[in-house]
């Protein structure tokens, strides 16, 4: 019953600007600079909140690093 969604997003000079998001993983390289993630509860039609426990994990891959380059 848990619906979060993950937002990447950064600071332009136009404002805040989403570059993604999903359900459950976000999968990039992103240049050099400053992110931010928001995990976001999902609020069905029945104003009724899908929050609830989660895992937020980032990972750094490597150029070299296989598990990483699929």
């Amino acid at each position: 019953e848990v619906d979060v969604d993950l937002h990447l997003i950064r600071l332009t000079s136009d404002g805040w600007e989403c570059i993604a998001r999903n359900h459950h993983l976000l999968d990039m390289s992103l240049a050099p600079g400053t992110y931010y993630f928001v995990v976001d509860t999902w609020v069905d039609a029945r104003a009724v909140e899908h929050g609830g426990p989660y895992q937020f994990v980032v990972l750094r891959c490597d150029s070299d690093d296989e598990a990483c380059n699929d």
